[in-house]
Protein backbone atom coordinates (compact mmCIF):
# COMPACT_ATOMS: atom_id res chain seq x y z
CA UNK A 1 0.00 0.00 0.00
CA UNK A 2 1.40 3.41 -0.92
CA UNK A 3 2.16 6.14 1.65
CA UNK A 4 -1.00 8.20 1.01
CA UNK A 5 -3.17 5.07 0.94
CA UNK A 6 -1.72 3.86 4.23
CA UNK A 7 -2.23 7.31 5.72
CA UNK A 8 -5.90 7.28 4.72
CA UNK A 9 -6.14 3.75 6.07
CA UNK A 10 -4.66 4.91 9.36
CA UNK A 11 -7.25 7.64 9.69
CA UNK A 12 -10.00 5.09 9.02
CA UNK A 13 -8.57 2.76 11.67
CA UNK A 14 -8.40 5.64 14.15
CA UNK A 15 -12.02 6.67 13.61
CA UNK A 16 -13.25 3.09 13.55
CA UNK A 17 -11.47 2.16 16.78
CA UNK A 18 -12.93 5.21 18.51
CA UNK A 19 -16.39 4.16 17.35
CA UNK A 20 -15.79 0.63 18.62
CA UNK A 21 -14.89 1.94 22.06
CA UNK A 22 -17.91 4.24 22.10
CA UNK A 23 -20.16 1.34 21.08
CA UNK A 24 -18.78 -0.79 23.89
CA UNK A 25 -19.38 2.02 26.37
CA UNK A 26 -22.93 2.34 25.09
CA UNK A 27 -23.66 -1.35 25.55
CA UNK A 28 -22.18 -1.26 29.05
CA UNK A 29 -24.30 1.77 29.95
CA UNK A 30 -27.46 0.26 28.44
CA UNK A 31 -27.00 -2.88 30.49
CA UNK A 32 -26.95 -0.84 33.69
CA UNK A 33 -29.51 1.82 32.82
CA UNK A 34 -32.78 1.93 34.76
CA UNK A 35 -36.09 0.98 33.08
CA UNK A 36 -37.56 3.66 30.76
CA UNK A 37 -39.67 6.29 32.50
CA UNK A 38 -43.14 7.31 31.34
CA UNK A 39 -43.01 9.58 28.25
CA UNK A 40 -44.21 12.63 30.12
CA UNK A 41 -41.52 12.28 32.75
CA UNK A 42 -38.83 11.75 30.14
CA UNK A 43 -39.76 14.94 28.35
CA UNK A 44 -39.68 16.89 31.57
CA UNK A 45 -36.22 15.58 32.40
CA UNK A 46 -34.74 16.46 29.03
CA UNK A 47 -35.53 20.16 29.42
CA UNK A 48 -32.21 21.89 30.26
CA UNK A 49 -32.10 23.62 33.62
CA UNK A 50 -31.39 27.33 33.78
CA UNK A 51 -27.76 28.20 33.27
CA UNK A 52 -26.86 24.77 31.83
CA UNK A 53 -26.46 24.39 28.07
CA UNK A 54 -28.23 21.56 26.22
CA UNK A 55 -24.92 19.82 25.45
CA UNK A 56 -23.96 19.72 29.12
CA UNK A 57 -27.41 18.67 30.22
CA UNK A 58 -27.54 15.75 27.77
CA UNK A 59 -23.94 14.63 28.11
CA UNK A 60 -23.90 14.49 31.91
CA UNK A 61 -20.53 16.17 32.20
CA UNK A 62 -18.64 15.82 35.45
CA UNK A 63 -18.83 19.24 37.07
CA UNK A 64 -17.01 20.71 40.03
CA UNK A 65 -13.29 20.69 40.87
CA UNK A 66 -10.72 19.34 38.41
CA UNK A 67 -10.36 15.53 38.37
CA UNK A 68 -7.94 14.10 40.92
CA UNK A 69 -4.70 12.42 39.94
CA UNK A 70 -6.24 9.02 40.70
CA UNK A 71 -9.25 9.90 38.52
CA UNK A 72 -6.99 10.82 35.59
CA UNK A 73 -4.85 7.71 36.16
CA UNK A 74 -7.94 5.50 35.91
CA UNK A 75 -9.00 7.36 32.76
CA UNK A 76 -5.55 6.72 31.32
CA UNK A 77 -5.92 3.03 32.08
CA UNK A 78 -9.25 3.18 30.26
CA UNK A 79 -7.53 4.54 27.14
CA UNK A 80 -5.02 1.68 27.29
CA UNK A 81 -7.57 -1.03 28.11
CA UNK A 82 -9.94 -0.10 25.31
CA UNK A 83 -7.23 -0.20 22.65
CA UNK A 84 -7.75 3.49 21.79
CA UNK A 85 -4.05 4.13 22.47
CA UNK A 86 -3.17 1.91 19.49
CA UNK A 87 -4.95 4.42 17.29
CA UNK A 88 -2.43 7.08 18.34
CA UNK A 89 0.53 4.75 17.95
CA UNK A 90 -0.17 4.06 14.27
CA UNK A 91 -0.02 7.76 13.42
CA UNK A 92 3.77 7.96 13.83
CA UNK A 93 4.69 5.24 11.28
CA UNK A 94 2.00 6.56 8.92
CA UNK A 95 3.53 10.05 8.99
CA UNK A 96 7.04 8.66 8.67
CA UNK A 97 6.10 6.66 5.59
CA UNK A 98 4.44 9.70 4.08
CA UNK A 99 7.39 12.00 4.80
CA UNK A 100 9.94 9.45 3.61
CA UNK A 101 8.09 8.84 0.34
CA UNK A 102 7.57 12.56 -0.26
CA UNK A 103 11.20 13.58 0.35
CA UNK A 104 12.76 10.74 -1.65
CA UNK A 105 10.35 10.63 -4.57
CA UNK A 106 12.49 12.98 -6.65
CA UNK A 107 15.77 11.85 -5.04
CA UNK A 108 15.78 8.03 -4.74
CA UNK A 109 19.50 8.12 -3.94
CA UNK A 110 18.55 9.53 -0.51
CA UNK A 111 16.52 6.43 0.48
CA UNK A 112 19.30 4.66 2.48
CA UNK A 113 20.05 7.76 4.57
CA UNK A 114 16.34 8.52 4.89
CA UNK A 115 15.71 5.04 6.33
CA UNK A 116 18.51 5.55 8.86
CA UNK A 117 17.15 8.95 9.91
CA UNK A 118 13.57 7.73 10.23
CA UNK A 119 14.67 4.73 12.30
CA UNK A 120 16.74 7.07 14.46
CA UNK A 121 13.76 9.37 15.08
CA UNK A 122 11.17 6.62 15.55
CA UNK A 123 11.63 6.29 19.31
CA UNK A 124 11.51 10.05 19.81
CA UNK A 125 8.15 10.35 18.09
CA UNK A 126 6.75 7.10 19.50
CA UNK A 127 7.17 8.64 22.95
CA UNK A 128 5.24 11.69 21.80
CA UNK A 129 2.20 9.51 21.15
CA UNK A 130 1.92 9.35 24.95
CA UNK A 131 0.91 13.00 24.83
CA UNK A 132 -2.36 12.02 23.16
CA UNK A 133 -2.89 9.23 25.69
CA UNK A 134 -2.52 11.75 28.52
CA UNK A 135 -4.74 14.29 26.78
CA UNK A 136 -7.40 11.65 26.14
CA UNK A 137 -7.26 10.59 29.78
CA UNK A 138 -7.88 14.16 30.93
CA UNK A 139 -10.82 14.44 28.53
CA UNK A 140 -12.40 11.22 29.76
CA UNK A 141 -11.82 12.24 33.38
CA UNK A 142 -13.72 15.45 32.67
CA UNK A 143 -16.59 13.60 30.99
CA UNK A 144 -16.95 10.51 33.18
CA UNK A 145 -17.06 10.16 36.94
CA UNK A 146 -14.49 7.98 38.63
CA UNK A 147 -17.26 5.51 39.47
CA UNK A 148 -18.31 5.30 35.80
CA UNK A 149 -14.71 4.70 34.75
CA UNK A 150 -14.41 1.91 37.34
CA UNK A 151 -17.52 0.29 35.87
CA UNK A 152 -16.27 0.53 32.30
CA UNK A 153 -12.81 -0.72 33.27
CA UNK A 154 -14.42 -3.73 34.91
CA UNK A 155 -15.87 -4.73 31.53
CA UNK A 156 -12.62 -4.27 29.63
CA UNK A 157 -10.72 -6.15 32.33
CA UNK A 158 -13.15 -9.07 32.05
CA UNK A 159 -12.49 -12.02 29.75
CA UNK A 160 -15.16 -10.80 27.33
CA UNK A 161 -13.71 -7.30 27.35
CA UNK A 162 -10.21 -8.57 26.65
CA UNK A 163 -11.49 -10.71 23.77
CA UNK A 164 -13.33 -7.65 22.43
CA UNK A 165 -10.14 -5.58 22.47
CA UNK A 166 -8.09 -8.47 21.07
CA UNK A 167 -10.47 -8.82 18.12
CA UNK A 168 -10.23 -5.15 17.18
CA UNK A 169 -7.03 -5.31 15.06
CA UNK A 170 -8.38 -8.14 12.89
CA UNK A 171 -11.76 -6.48 12.64
CA UNK A 172 -10.29 -3.08 11.78
CA UNK A 173 -7.95 -4.52 9.14
CA UNK A 174 -10.96 -5.99 7.36
CA UNK A 175 -13.00 -2.87 7.99
CA UNK A 176 -10.39 -0.64 6.33
CA UNK A 177 -10.67 -2.57 3.07
CA UNK A 178 -14.44 -2.52 3.24
CA UNK A 179 -14.62 1.19 4.07
CA UNK A 180 -12.21 2.15 1.29
CA UNK A 181 -14.29 0.27 -1.28
CA UNK A 182 -17.47 1.79 0.19
CA UNK A 183 -16.01 5.30 0.06
CA UNK A 184 -15.05 4.85 -3.57
CA UNK A 185 -18.52 3.56 -4.45
CA UNK A 186 -20.23 6.43 -2.61
CA UNK A 187 -17.97 8.99 -4.29
CA UNK A 188 -18.71 7.65 -7.78
CA UNK A 189 -22.43 7.30 -7.15
CA UNK A 190 -22.67 10.77 -5.64
CA UNK A 191 -20.89 12.34 -8.60
CA UNK A 192 -23.21 10.55 -11.05
CA UNK A 193 -26.32 11.60 -9.15
CA UNK A 194 -25.20 15.23 -8.88
CA UNK A 195 -24.53 15.32 -12.61
CA UNK A 196 -27.93 13.77 -13.33
CA UNK A 197 -29.78 16.30 -11.21
CA UNK A 198 -27.73 19.23 -12.55
CA UNK A 199 -28.45 18.07 -16.13
CA UNK A 200 -32.18 18.30 -15.36
CA UNK A 201 -31.58 21.96 -14.60
CA UNK A 202 -29.78 22.50 -17.90
CA UNK A 203 -26.20 22.08 -16.67
CA UNK A 204 -24.23 19.39 -18.49
CA UNK A 205 -21.22 18.70 -16.25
Amino acid sequence: MSGPDRFRGGRIVFVASMLLAVAAFGRQADAQSPPPRPPGEQVAQTIPTAGVGPAQASAGLVQGPPPSADHVAKARQLILSTGISRSFQIIVPEFMDQIGNTLTQAHPELVPDMILVLNQLRGEFDRQSDEMVDQSARIYASLLSEKDIDTILAFFDSDAGKRYVGAQPLFLNQLVSGMQAWQQKISINMMERVRQEMKKKGHDL
